[in-house]
Parts: C-alpha cells; structure tokens; sequence
C-alpha cells in the first residue's frame, strides 16, 4: 500500500505543479489512488509536456495507477512501469531512488544484480508431432483389449481341434453376423471380444460333441473419424478400429499452435464423452484417457486456453497452457521446478496491463505471498540464476602453479596462501606483489603492495597480511612484462577517480626493467615502485632521479612540479625518511652518461680473425681491421663490401618509390597506347619491374678500404650493426644485361669493356650501347663514354662488372629507367657477395 500511495503522490504532484521534487516531497504527500486517478483524467497536453521535460513519462504513470486498482492484479507486489518512449531522467528520478527508503521497494543494489534472462521460449509439446506420419499402417501386432466391441468388417479366427480338426476365418457381415459351417448364422453384433469367444465356444461345445475350439480376431474393420477445430489437417479419416484419440492426432498432423493441448475433445453423437489434457501424456505418462475410437467419433480440438511462460533457471523454459494452474508456484512445476541454480529470491514476472503497458513486477517465489501470486493470461515468469561471484573464498593469480580460489578462514595471511617459493613457478619476482582487495560497501578497489621475500623469511613480518574473503593476491614474474596483467586493475583505478579522490596511479620510466603505470598503494615509497617495475637496470644513474608532481592546490589553474631526489639513499634499508609518492608521480629514472649498450660490428671473409666485434663510440673501421689481425694475404682489399643498417632502411623506401613510380609510368604509357591507336612492346620495362620487387636492399656504403687502411683517406667511424665482407680476391670480369651471352672473363691488363662485350657475342637489338657502365669491384660505377674523348679512358680492373642496360627511349613517360637498371644490378651484385659468404 505505501507503494501505491507514493506512486499517487508522485502523479498529483508532477500533474499539479510540474517541478522537479526530491523524493522526501514525493514521500511526504500521500494522496490516495483515486486522487491520483482523477488527476490523471483532468491532466492538459501542457502539464503533460512539462512533466516529460522534468523527466517523467505521465502516462505510463497514470496507467501503472489505474492498474493498482485492478482486482485481478496482486497489488501487493512491487509493480515497476516501463514506458512506451524511451525517457533520460536524471539521476536522483529514478524509480530506485524514488523508493529505495521503503520497505516495499524491489531490490535494485547490485548485490541482487543476476544472470539476465535472454531465452526465446517455444510453446511446450507442439513439437510431439513434428515429423508425424501422414499414414497409420493396419493395427496387427498389439493385443486385442477384452472389451473390444465386435462390429461388421472383423475377422474371426476359429481353430477347432478334437474330433474334427478344421480352421475357419469368418468375417462379420453388414448385419453383424457370421455363417459358421454346419451351425448356421451366429449374431455378434453389439458384442464385446469376450462376450463373443463365450458365446462361440459354448454353441461348438452343444452342437459338435469331442470339439473344442480356439477362438481369436485376425484382420480388424477401419472405421471413419472425424478431426476437427484447430488440428494442422482437419477432415475425415479412415483409422484402424484399436485406434485411439492419439493416433488420430497424429494422423491429422497434430495440434496447431493456437489449439489447446489440455481441453481435447471426444464427441460421440454430438455429447462430449471425455477431454483429454495432452500435459498428461507428456508430463506424467498418463494414457488413462486415451480412449478408443469408435466409428463416427468425433476429436475435437478448441482454441488455445490461458497461457503464460516461464523463462530462466527451470528445467523446462517454455510457454505453458494453463487449466487448473493459477499461481506462480504451479507455473514452476509445470516447467519442472528448478534448476540447481535458480536463485527464485530475484524472480520477476513481465506482464501486459489492462491500459496497454508492460509491467515488471519484482517477487520472491520463497514466500507463500511471492509462491502464490496470481498469474494472468500472457504473463512471462523469469527466474534469475545465483551470483556469478563465489564468496568466502580468496584467490591467487598470476605467476603460480595452481592460480584459482581457495577457501577462506577467518585469521588467514598471506602465508597462508603460499606456503612455500616451491608453489610459485620459476623465476618469481618475490619483491613485488598485489593484494586486491574490495571495500565495502562501495566494492571499491583497494590495493596493497605484498614483499614475498619479507614473507618467506619471516611469517612475522608485517608484509604478511591478514586476507579477507574475495581478496586476490597475485604474483607476477621477474622476467616478463607486466603491463598486461596490471591493466585491468589501472582501468579500475581510474575509474575510481572522483573529485578530492585522484587516481591512485603512479608511472616510472627509463632505466628500469619495467617501465609503466602502477597501482599506488598507501605508503608507497620511490623504493616500492622500483620493485613494482622489476629493479634498476645496470645502467641506472643512482646519484639521482627526478619526480613529476601535479599540483591541483590551485582550484584556477593546475601546475606541474620537477624535483630531484638521491636515488641511492632512496633505494637503502636504513633510510629513515622514504620519499613518499603522490596520486599520478611519474618518476624518471636516468641512464648513466656515455653508458652504451653493446655495439657490434661483423668482419667476414678474407681477415685473420673474422667474427663479432664489439666496439666503443668514436672507433674506426681501421681500429676494427688491425683489432682482427688485419687482412690476409687472399684478400681482394679493393673489392671490399660494406653494409650499414640504417642505409639498408633507406634503400627499402627508395625502392618501394621506383615500384610505386615504374607501376604508374608503365599505366600511363598503357592508357597513350590506347588513345593513339599504337602498340608498344613493355616486355623489357615488365621484366624490369619484376626484377625490383624481387630485389632486396642489402645497404652497402661504397669505400676505398685500401685508402683507409693506409691512412690516405678520412677513416670510416663505425656504428651499430656495421658489417664489412672481404672476398677472396677474384680474377674475372663479369658481364650481365643486354649481351649474347652474359658470363664471366679472365681479367686481361691490356682489354678494355668492348673487348670483354665482344668476347660474349657483341650486344642484342634491345641493348643501350650509349649508356653501358661499369660496376667496380668496390660498388662504385662508371660511365666510360663519360671518361673522356676515348672508350678505353677506363682502367678495368679483377672483380669489375660490365652492365649493358635495355634500350627504353622509345617508351613514351619511362624517364628513370637508368636509375632503376642501376640499383637492381648493384644490389643484385651485392646479394650475391653476402650470400658467398
């Protein structure tokens, strides 16, 4: 009843002043119902709109109202409206603050927050006839019941024995009698099997002395019945005589789906003999009023009958016919009463109201007044599940062999949960652990930072805290990041974040070995969240270290603080006045001056003691040669290759821009050909742009190292990663591209490039004579029409490359073609050298 005087408050109150109340206002006026009826009645579209903007849906209101006055409704049972619009209230509007001061108001806390119900739920027992068969086969196989009656179309198996030994099949005729031999007409008509076998014997035993006889029915007569109402296949049917009501629900196909499955009617001459509840048969495996048919009988099947549905933790979710079924009790056992984990505290019956609306009305099914709440015709019963959390547990994640809950006793630590270092898996960071813990009633968040190493040396320690049930402790290893596992609990943190309440998140970086956000934890010193980060690096600057404050002292403007602190007095035992942090320190950790992480160079080939080496900045590639014992007496020093990181990187993007460029040239010479009507042969440009893409940059850095080794040049200052390859020294000129036959040639002192060309059959019909080059064995190139008034200005040399490139001028757009035959012969060149080795 308080509950429908404050729903009347809050409609006389919204209707006639249209202002936004506090719920103590709304508690305070307690007009009854018909006040709130009758204003509801004389309410105008103006108050109504006024109520709608203040964040109420009047209407949806009015009609929960007039609904509490319905006499089929239980009004002792919270009814929430749910209104036809969807309405943003404000926060301090919603029907969980409006009511959460009395008794009657359904619990909305999130304690009682369950498993929502999302089930489609299907009528219960139309799917007995799914695949029914459209034809009945003779019944010849079962039993003929004893009060089977005896009509026309029956056959009478009689086996007489004794003095005579004779078989006889006699079918009963239209007047309902047979012609025995040597008795004449016998009249069964009208008689039942046993009153027929009585008859038959005793007239053999009279009318032939020594003669017994065997009596019994062979092939049955059908009969013609009627199916009608809402059957799928109405009509008339011919069935077998020992057929009964069921048989012929499946002949018809069954029962539709708005036909009742518990009123099915069996009519004999126009009066109901006997109503059969299908519930029966399929929930009890009753077939007591299964009765048989007779000839003309008449199945009636009516309209579908109050229904409701049950949704949820039963064994039988579906949509139930009701007959004798009125509570919320019996709708459970229909549907087979519940699951192991219903939770029927929290249960919830979704309802049409008489004025339209969908209604929630909040029960508890283990009270009588909960149990026997009337349904009504449409109604969905939705039974919750229990809490997903588990309570009186602790838990332990992370870096352990069996992660997982544990039960909780009252007085248990830390210890207790970890008995021993042989229960954490390998390489454990025993410096740093959490303690997650909720507070209630909030359930906020709190965290505490855990010291496994105080632990296992003394239980006594205070760092063996005293746990609490649904605490987690979870452990992390020393040599994986834990930015992933942390995340969940950073998010939470944030969350929480509240004015006057900042966020409980510190951050450190640099020379740590995990760098990142940490949850703050109370009394959390500069020492602690080196252990939350993993411990220093070996290249921490220890003298010092330097925090980032924020400061929000000043409510106009925020400011930021930098201050240094002596780390190495910060990170000691014995310090008596830890530096404490702050929500959102960022604490930066500095890297010693010219530390250096190892710097590798590669010799390979033709030195005397090829390998790895490492190198501090400011050495040479000379420093380097003489530290490998310098150069064997098989190097071919002029034909050194030597490769740079940082240059390989840059020919990957100078290459990925001749493909980009070579594609678009090549499509629009394409589209010219096409608007000029001409064809122009692309084979060459095709197979050059096939032989870019499947070129690998190789980085190469083109040097004299002889120049180097003897000082006559400015020495070669090395860098990460650097790689020089001295070959074996070679004594062939090479010649690739657009010659007969490209292959290698004996180096002569006296032979210039033609010479060597023409030594491999001359050039081809597609060759550039113009624009021949050559590859020196150090990398770099040269043009020998560029040298001077005469071919031979160039020396060749052992090792040297002659390219004889494609003749392109005549494709029209392609003007960087010798660029690109340049870069795929060198790096191919270069490939090779890398992979001689």
């Amino acid at each position: 009843m308080a509950l429908k005087l404050k729903l009347a408050a809050l409609i006389v109150l919204l209707i006639t002043t249209a202002t936004l109340l506090t719920p103590q206002e709304i508690i305070a006026a307690e007009p009854d119902i018909q006040s709130a009826l009758s204003a509801c009645k004389n309410i105008t579209a103006q108050q109504k709109q006024m109520a709608k903007a203040a964040g109420y849906d009047v209407e949806s209101l009015c009609a929960a109202a007039n609904q509490s006055t319905s006499p089929e409704v239980d009004t002792t049972m919270p009814v929430v409206v749910i209104p036809s619009e969807t309405i943003v209230s404000p926060a301090d509007r919603t029907l969980e603050n409006l009511f959460k001061e009395s008794n009657d108001a359904p619990d909305l806390s999130e304690d009682t927050e369950l498993k929502v119900v999302d089930q489609t739920l299907q009528q219960y027992g139309y799917d007995l006839f799914e695949g029914s068969p459209t034809t009945f086969a003779p019944v010849t196989e079962i039993p003929v019941v004893h009060n089977y009656m005896i009509g026309p179309g029956d056959t009478i198996k009689i086996q007489l024995f004794g003095k005579t030994s004779e078989s006889y099949s006699l079918t009963v005729s239209r007047d309902g009698t047979i012609h025995f031999p040597n008795l004449g007409p016998i009249s069964l008509a009208g008689l039942t099997f046993v009153e027929m076998k009585a008859l038959l014997i005793e007239r053999i035993s009279k009318q032939m002395i020594g003669v017994q006889a065997s009596i019994t029915l062979g092939e049955l007569r059908s009969i013609r019945i009627f199916v009608l109402g809402d059957a799928n296949r109405p009509g008339s049917y011919t069935v077998s005589s020992l057929s009964s009501m069921t048989n012929a629900l499946f002949v018809s196909g069954g029962v539709r789906k708005i036909g009742s499955l518990r009123n099915i009617q069996l009519k004999r001459q126009g009066k109901v003999i006997t109503s059969f509840d299908l519930y029966d048969l399929l929930l009890k495996g009753d077939t007591s009023k299964d009765v048989r048919l007779l000839p003309g009988d008449v199945i009636f099947i009516p309209p579908l009958g109050k229904t409701a549905g049950v949704a949820g933790e039963v064994k039988r979710p579906a949509i139930y016919e009701l007959k004798q079924e009125k509570t919320a009790s019996d709708l459970v056992a229909l549907a087979g009463g519940y699951q192991p984990s219903a939770y029927p505290q929290a249960s919830r019956i979704e309802r049409i109201s008489l004025a339209g609306d969908r209604t929630l009305i909040d029960l508890d099914l283990k009270t009588e007044q909960g149990a026997s709440i009337n349904l009504l015709n449409g109604d969905v019963l939705q039974i919750y599940s229990v809490l997903e959390k588990i309570e009186n547990i602790v838990k332990i994640e992370g870096h352990v062999y069996r992660p997982g809950g544990f039960s909780y006793r009252e007085g248990m630590r830390v210890s207790d949960l970890i008995g021993s270092i042989s229960n954490l898996l390998p390489a454990p960071d025993l410096d740093y652990g959490l303690l997650i813990r909720e507070m209630q009633p909030t359930r906020e968040m709190l965290v505490k930072q855990v010291n496994l190493r105080s632990i296992f040396k003394d239980k006594n320690s205070e760092e063996n805290l005293i746990l609490q049930a649904r605490d987690t402790l979870m452990i992390f290893s020393s040599i994986e990041n834990r930015e992933e596992a942390l995340m969940p609990i950073i998010e939470t943190l944030k969350n929480q974040e509240k004015l006057g309440h900042p966020t409980k998140v510190v951050t450190v970086s640099g020379s740590i070995h995990f760098s990142g956000e940490y949850p703050l934890t109370n009394g959390m010193s500069v020492q602690k969240l080196i252990f939350a980060g993993g411990g220093l690096k070996q290249s921490t600057y220890v003298s010092s270290a330097e925090i980032t404050r924020k400061d929000y002292s000043n409510p106009e403007q925020a400011s930021i603080k930098h201050f240094s602190i002596p780390l190495e007095s910060s990170l000691s035992e014995s310090n008596d006045s830890p530096v404490l942090l702050e929500p959102g320190d960022h604490l930066s950790l500095r890297i010693i001056p010219r530390y250096q992480e190892a710097l590798l160079v590669t010799l390979q080939g033709e030195v005397k003691f090829p390998g790895e080496y490492e190198f501090i900045r400011g050495e040479t590639l000379s420093d380097i040669v003489g530290r490998a014992g310098g150069l064997t007496s098989l190097s071919h020093v002029d034909a050194a290759f030597f490769t740079r990181e940082d240059l390989k990187s840059k020919e990957e993007k100078k290459i990925a821009e001749f493909q980009k460029r070579l594609k678009a040239d090549i499509a629009a010479s394409q589209l010219e050909d096409v608007n000029s009507d001409k064809k122009t042969d692309r084979g060459s440009l095709n197979e050059l742009l096939d032989d870019l893409e499947s070129s690998e940059a190789t980085g190469r850095l083109v040097i004299n190292l002889s120049a180097i080794l003897n000082h006559s040049v400015e020495d070669l200052q090395l860098r990460d990663g650097d790689r020089l390859i001295i070959p074996t020294f070679r004594q062939e000129i090479t010649i690739i591209g657009e010659v007969q036959n490209p292959t290698s040639h004996l180096f002569n002192p006296v032979s210039d490039h033609l010479d060597y060309i023409d030594r491999s059959g001359g050039t081809t019909e597609r060759a550039d004579k113009n624009r021949i080059y050559v590859i020196k064995a150090n990398g770099s190139v040269f043009l020998p029409e560029k040298r001077g008034w005469f071919h031979d200005d160039v020396t060749m040399s052992p090792g040297d490359t002659i390219v004889v490139p494609v003749e392109t001028d005549r494709l029209d757009n392609i003007t960087f073609w010798t660029s690109v035959s340049q870069i795929v012969y060198q790096m191919a060149l270069g490939a090779a050298a890398i992979r001689s080795f």
